[in-house]
This record gives C-alpha cells, structure tokens and sequence, in this order.
C-alpha cells in the first residue's frame, strides 16, 4: 500500500482498504479483523471434509480482481500466510504463528501463500532483529558506500562508478545489500537511508571532480518507494546545491519496472529530473517484457544491461541479440549504455565487438571503499588491462 499512497494519495489508499475488506467479508468468516496498517486476518472454522486450500482459493478469488479509485484501475499483489489448528490452539497463538507464515510469503517474489512452520517463526524474529538494528543504523550513520569503476572498454580508461551501499555492522562487520534492503524498503526505511546516502555520493563525486578535465559520472541506486514521492526533486535541488556539484555529474539508476508505470506522476518526475539535469538511468534493462514499449516515454541519460545477458553472451546466440538489441536502442535514443557484470576477456572481447563502449565488473575492480577508488584514479591503473 505504501506505494499506492505514494503515488495517488491516502485517500485513494484508504478505498482501497475499505474494498478489500468489503471482499474478505463476503467470504462469510468466522472472524475478520484489520491487524496492521495494510493486513487483515480472517479466521475460519474448518469442517473435516473441507481442505485448507479450498479456503486459500477462495480468499485468492475475491482479492485477484483489479481495484478501482477515481481516476485509476490497481492491480494488487498480495502475500497471504496461515496456521492451522486443533479445537484447542488459542486465537492469540494462531494469529501469531499466521503472521510469521505471511513474512514469508512477502518475502517470496512469486506471493506465494505459505502456511506455518517453525523456519517461519525462526525467519520472521530474524526480520524483527534486523528491522530494530536498522533503525538504530540509520541513527547511527552506519551506512557507507564503496564504488565499482565503470570503464571506457576501448581505452581502458575509468569513466564513472557506480556507488553500492553497504552496512557497516558494529557487531558483524560489513554487510552486503542482500542482507538488508529488501526488509528496509517494506518496513520504508530505505527512504531515509537512500536521502542520506544521495548527499555522501554527491559530495563524494563533487570532490572527487574537482580540477578533472574529463569529470567522472557518479551513479547511486535509488528506490521506486523515493520516485513516487512528491518532495524528491526538491530533495535533489537541495543536494546540489549544498554540495556544488555538476548535476551531470550524477545518475540515478532506478529500476526497470518503473517503466511499465503507467501514473503520469512517475513520468512526470523522470521530467522534472531531466530539466534539473540530473541523469536517469535505468539498472538491470532486459530483465522486463514491457519496458521496451515504453522506454520511448521516459527521458533518460542511460541503460545498464543486465549481468545475466553479459554472463552468457559467449554461450547463447539470444543473449547477444537481446545486447546487441539494446546498443541499438542506445544508439537511437542517443544515450549511455553501460554493460554490467563483465568477468573475463571473452566477455569483453564480444561487447566491444558489439560496439559497446562502457562496463563493469570484476574483471576491472570489484567495488572498493572511497580510499581505494582514488587510489585506483590516481594510479590511472586497472587490474586487467584492456587496451
């Protein structure tokens, strides 16, 4: 839901509610109730002839079809979790143990319904640690970014980086994103970590430039949770100017779902991102089916192609039409495409066949704290040479 409020208002969330719970109410259960700001449990008393999925099917029946708000027609993904138990299980205890279910059904990406077991319980007071250590990292500061080079693939020369966050643990050390994001954009974290984060990279790219006569383009991932919301542009103004850096010198990599967006707030921002010269680029382009409709719509400075196409591009003929497909959108569209994940010199040797001009990867340099990277740019030294 924190998406919809984000994008159409409140308002427009709160029908939402209103008519999922008019759809669970006509399922006729024993017992429903809203238990969280977008979660509803329903309790049912199960005759023995009558199977766990039979009711599963019905909840999944009534919540499949789109909802409609002025203006819009939503389609939504649900999660859905269950227990079940004897005459003598207490409510509190079912309820409980039907909450840890639903943690793991959100975090399948397929939605799967999943019903209670003890891996559930032990995975969900894990979400409940994190969550609360999070917290505390966000008042801590405890969020660092190290930077992987993007490199000129004919001349060998670093042209960019992108910036990848990392957790500074204080007890277990360095944490990659894997371990942390996912919980910080459901529980909305990943606002503040991500603001805080786009100021460090600015500053870091303004001071890294200064006096270079070919300045370096910075990139920092950003969530569609920051896109949606109405102050972001204005964050973004007030980062520059507190930083003084070339807003060209900065690209923000969203995702490639944001291009199947159909709201005209989204479209607008990549706008209003455009005319304050700030670059957009799209990360993991190829992994969709809709963006290539609809790329046209969106003002955007780049393409990054998927690791997955660069990592079979030497053993699977499709895998380099999709490649060779995107350069030529590239090539159109007149803007930056950047081939990640790129490994050995076979790679390397095809994309620059394929007339692909920047990449990453670890055949270059794995991602490296800030020290390190200058280090790197100074040295003007990779660790594969690729001229």
């Amino acid at each position: 839901m924190h998406n919809v409020n984000s994008t159409y208002g409140y308002t427009a969330g709160d029908q939402i509610l209103r008519q999922i719970a008019l759809r669970l109410q006509s399922l006729a259960a024993n017992a429903l109730s809203r238990v969280g700001n977008n979660e509803f449990a329903a309790a049912f008393l199960l005759a023995p002839s009558v199977m766990d999925e039979t009711i599963l099917a019905k909840i999944a029946s009534v919540m499949r079809p789109p909802f409609a708000i002025p203006d819009a027609i939503i389609s939504i993904r649900f999660a859905l979790g269950y227990a079940v138990g004897g005459a003598r299980a207490a409510a509190v205890t079912l309820t409980q143990q039907a909450g840890y279910a639903l943690h793991e059904s959100k975090a399948d990406p397929s939605r799967a319904p999943r019903r209670f077991d003890q891996s559930a319980e032990r995975n969900s007071r894990m979400r409940t640690r994190i969550t609360s250590e999070l917290r505390q990292a966000v008042q801590d500061g405890d969020f660092i970014y190290h930077y992987q080079p993007q490199v000129d693939l004919l001349t060998g020369l670093i042209v960019g980086a992108e910036a990848l966050i990392r957790w500074n643990h204080p007890v277990f050390g360095l944490q990659m994103p894997d371990k942390f994001i996912k919980i910080a954009e459901e529980t909305g974290m990943i606002i503040e970590i991500e603001r805080r984060g786009i100021g460090e990279v600015a500053a870091f790219a303004a001071e890294v430039n200064k006096g270079r006569a070919n300045p370096l383009i910075f990139s920092v991932n950003i969530s569609p949770l920051e896109v949606t919301r109405n102050d972001f542009v204005s964050l973004l103004s007030n980062v520059i100017f507190e930083t003084g850096i070339d807003p060209s010198m900065l690209t923000l990599e969203l995702t490639e779902s944001l291009l199947t967006e159909d709201s005209t707030h989204v479209v607008d921002q990549f706008r209003r991102l455009n005319a304050l010269k700030v670059g957009v680029s799209i990360d993991d382009f190829g992994t969709g089916y809709s963006s290539l409709r609809s790329i046209d719509r969106f003002p955007i400075s780049e393409i990054k192609i998927d690791r997955s196409f660069i990592q079979d591009a030497l053993t699977r003929g499709t895998k380099q039409i999709v490649i060779q497909t995107v350069l030529s959108f590239g090539r159109e569209l007149a803007v930056r495409v950047v081939a990640e994940g790129i490994e050995t010199e076979e790679q390397l040797a095809v994309l620059k066949e394929m007339g692909c001009r920047i990449g990453q990867g670890y055949l270059f340099s794995r991602p490296i704290a800030a020290g390190q990277f200058c280090a790197l740019l100074a040295s003007e030294k990779l660790t594969v040479p690729v001229a």
